[in-house]
């Protein structure tokens, strides 16, 4: 099931993340002062204009 980020689910204050392909494996782990307003960089919202290179296709935050 690929993921599908809810930007209510995340708090507006500092944390960590990981990020994990599919299988489970550790593509990165980084952390964030607005921890929703960073994993928004991340996935922005389907039709948008701004792109990145991890789309967010096959990859789970935890």
């Amino acid at each position: 099931m690929p993921f599908q980020f809810e930007a209510g689910e995340y708090p507006e204050r500092p944390g960590c993340y990981i990020m994990k392909n599919a299988e489970g494996r550790i593509l990165y782990v980084g952390k964030a002062k607005n921890l929703r307003s960073r994993l928004r960089s991340y996935f922005p919202k389907p039709g948008s204009a701004q792109t990145h290179s991890s789309n967010g296709a096959g990859h789970r935050v935890h």
